[in-house]
């Protein structure tokens, strides 16, 4: 008797072993359209981290856990279907296109994916396909006529130049108004950090730059408070998300390997020049003046002896032309600025290689951006490799890894009003002076120049004695380890590291701003000989540290679904600015700091810390009503002891009127929802805004007004100056404050043919 019981007890351990493993499950996915496969078609099971993918053929096949119900099928464009699972070996589904997109589902803040109609505030998304069509190099002129509310401004039309992005205008007076990027989940820096250093008027690159187009897969744009209000502080202005390459174009084609080539050309030119008058010659209230910058001399058509006015004994016969024949006599009316401009070009090569499996997904890019300006000398070449990979490790665990390396070198050109800029004496010159085709430089020296007006460098001169190199070498990139305890609950740890060296070599050459000086100009302040000059060397390091520990819960009760958030962020900042500042080069063309009569140093580090807690709970109540309400807590460390605690809350409240019993299954509005929505949101004051600051005075600034005026500058006999900042501070200092109310609509009219997306805001900044 004993026998048989046991053999019975080990027969039954078999059986519910063999119970207890998965089972396979094949089957095929096709369109309701017209019967054809569907490949790349997301198969999950819900509730767990199993999932696979159809094959081209639209077949898949999935070990499904002994204890799974439900089978769930998604791809983009159809309407996610759930398919009751009871332990059968093959199981075929039929998809339908989701003609109204009614279950959208898009990026929010902290990289959460949620349905479209389940938020209260207003979000909108750009697929690849619309990043890619315009083939930018710059990802923030992508965005540009294709957001509502969004603002963006180019600083220049250089290549690299910074561009300013706002959403829904600008918030501060004083403070900064560029939205947060965040890449793969983890902020990035974005803009542009020491322009205060740089003495030559250039324009230091927005690092947005350094972000290629074609690595891009989405991205979305939160654009009120209320969207934005877990990422603290720093996104008071907005949040720009994007989401890199991962697999999915395998996925989608039903691939295990895809390596996808890119290559563009696109060629630039000036859309448009200023209006110049064609009447007056150089000079003055009518009278002919070849040291002047003006065109208000003397009608051209009334000069007299063309050849002998125009001979000017001090700038050597500039008029002259370049085969060395004398200047026209009869007056004659040039296009210096339409000659000036080229035709310049954007190259871009790229390859992405993206794999899919039943247990990861990623995708290994290398980008190439060969960008040459319509000035002749300017240009940028960006080189980029990315990698980023999504792993299943279990049935508990999955991990995330994104990476990105650049290096982004540019050539510019001073800007503003400063003599260097060819820009600003190109717009001067006279509509009787020749700059194309009449010579910059003297022969014996090519460090003096010939130009219609002393002091001022001649724009083909400038391009090529002056220049302005900036070299940025990146790194940034983060690791997501995620933890599901429970098929309602997930654990979820962000460790990210954003790496920046960016080096400068900016030369305003011997003979710039000088012009060519003779003894009748020394009494007024010229040399007898060219001199001058200035060489910046610099280097501005940037590093940033985030951590990020979160707790999600999504789980229904009844008619009820709850979707709850609570985590921690920490970041670190820390900057370190170096420059070294030549004056006086002794040898032309030797472009070295060594090579000046005096040196000056500039350095600056800077360190900023920020703890968040941050909480957000959404109740969804029948996929009708969804209420939401959110929290964040930030605490400074560049305010006053005393203020450095803040907190932040909002709330939305979103109703889809369409689920209404009577609103069902009609043709004319199969899709409506209203909004509104409650945020407050603030902005930390500068670094170091709390205390008395002393900066240094710039190499050769001046005390006194006027290039001509016999000024007191510094150094002074090697001594440095310093100078109290001229802002007044206070150790009272608290956050800006910014109040934002809120209603939309999202209205879709015939099946989804006709669509309106509706906001009403109001902003109260304090």
């Amino acid at each position: 008797m004993k026998r048989v019981f046991g053999l019975l007890l080990i027969m039954a351990i078999g059986v519910a072993a063999l119970t207890a493993q998965p089972r396979l499950v094949t089957g095929t996915v096709t369109s309701a359209e017209d019967g054809s496969p569907l490949p790349g078609v997301s198969v999950s099971v819900r509730g767990t981290t199993a999932g696979t993918i159809t094959d081209m053929n639209g077949n898949y096949q999935l070990n499904v856990p002994e204890n799974a119900d439900v089978l769930v099928f998604s791809f983009v464009g159809l309407l996610t279907r759930e398919a009751e699972f009871s332990g059968q070996d093959r199981l075929d589904v039929v998809m339908e296109q989701d003609l109204l997109q009614i279950d959208e589902v898009v990026v929010t803040a902290m990289g959460i994916r949620k349905e479209k109609k389940a938020l209260g505030y207003s979000v909108q998304e750009l697929d690849e396909e619309s990043i890619s069509a315009a083939k930018n190099a710059d990802i923030s002129k992508s965005l540009q006529g294709k957001i509502a509310g969004i603002t963006v401004k180019q600083s220049s039309g250089m290549p690299g130049a910074t561009s300013h992005v706002t959403i829904r205008g600008n918030v501060s007076l004083t403070g900064n108004n560029q939205p947060l990027y965040v890449v793969d989940g983890m902020p990035v820096a974005s803009e542009k950090a020491f322009v205060e250093f740089v003495g030559q008027g250039t324009n230091p690159s927005s690092r947005v730059v350094d972000i290629n187009p074609e690595d891009i897969e989405s991205i979305s744009v939160l654009k009120g408070a209320t969207a934005s209000a877990l990422y603290g502080l720093r996104a008071a202005n907005g949040v720009v998300l994007i989401t890199t390459k991962s697999g999915k174009a395998a996925r989608t084609a039903g691939k295990r390997t895809l390596v996808t080539i890119n290559s563009s050309l696109s060629a630039d030119r000036i859309t448009r020049l200023p209006e110049l008058q064609s009447t007056y010659a150089q000079g003055n209230g009518g009278a002919l003046g070849l040291f002047s910058s003006g065109s208000w001399g003397p009608r051209i058509d009334t000069l007299q002896n063309y050849h002998s006015q125009l001979d000017n004994l001090y700038l050597d016969n500039p008029y002259e032309t370049l085969d060395g024949s004398p200047p026209p006599n009869v007056p004659t009316v040039y296009n210096n600025q339409e000659d000036f401009f080229k035709t310049g070009y954007t190259f871009t090569n790229s390859v992405d290689i993206s794999s899919s499996t039943d247990r990861a997904n990623y995708s290994l890019g290398f980008g190439r951006t060969d960008q040459k300006g319509i000035i002749e000398t300017t240009g940028m070449v960006r080189n980029n490799a990315k990698f980023n990979g999504n792993f299943t490790l279990g049935d508990k665990w999955s991990a995330s890894v994104s990476t990105n390396v650049s290096r982004v070198d540019i050539d510019k050109l001073a800007g503003g009003s400063n003599l260097a800029n060819p820009l600003f004496t190109l717009y001067f010159a006279p509509r009787t002076y020749d700059l194309t085709n009449t010579p910059y430089e003297d022969p014996a020296n090519p460090f003096i120049q010939r130009h219609y007006r002393i002091a001022m460098d001649n724009p083909y001169w400038s391009l090529k004695h002056n220049s302005f190199n900036e070299v940025t070498d990146r790194f940034f990139g983060n690791a997501n380890l995620v933890y599901n305890p429970f098929d309602w609950m997930g654990i979820s740890y962000r460790v990210g590291l954003d790496k920046f060296l960016t080096t400068g070599h900016e030369v305003i050459s011997l003979g710039s701003g000088a012009g060519r000086a003779y003894p009748d100009l020394a009494v007024i302040g010229f040399p007898a000989e060219p001199g001058g000059g200035q060489i910046d060397d610099y280097t501005y390091q940037r590093q940033e540290f985030n951590s990020n520990l979160s707790l999600r819960i999504n789980k229904d009760f009844g008619k009820i679904g709850i979707d709850a958030i609570l985590g921690n962020e920490f970041y670190d900042i820390t900057t370190i600015h170096q420059q070294l500042t030549g004056s006086d080069i002794t040898i032309g063309g030797f472009d070295h700091i060594s090579n000046t009569g005096t040196q000056v140093v500039v350095q600056q580090l800077t360190r900023q810390r920020v703890v968040g807690f941050y909480g957000s709970a959404t109740a969804d109540f029948a996929s009708m009503l969804f209420l939401t309400v959110t929290g964040r807590n930030d605490v400074v460390s560049n305010m006053p002891s005393g203020n450095r605690s803040y907190f932040y809350p909002s709330v939305s409240l979103g109703f889809v009127f369409t689920e209404l019993g009577f609103m069902q299954d009609q043709q004319i509005l199969p899709f409506g929802k209203i909004r509104a929505s409650y945020s407050q949101m603030g902005q930390a004051g500068d670094l170091y805004a709390t205390r008395t600051l002393f900066t240094p005075k710039e190499d050769n600034e001046a005390i006194g007004s006027g290039f001509l005026d016999n000024n007191f500058t510094f150094p002074y006999m090697g001594h440095p100056a310093f100078t109290q900042q001229s802002v007044l501070l206070s150790s009272d200092l608290r956050p800006q404050n910014v109040t934002t109310w809120e209603v939309g609509a999202d209205l879709r009219f015939y099946q989804n043919r006709v669509g309106i997306d509706y906001s009403y805001y109001y902003i109260n900044a304090t």
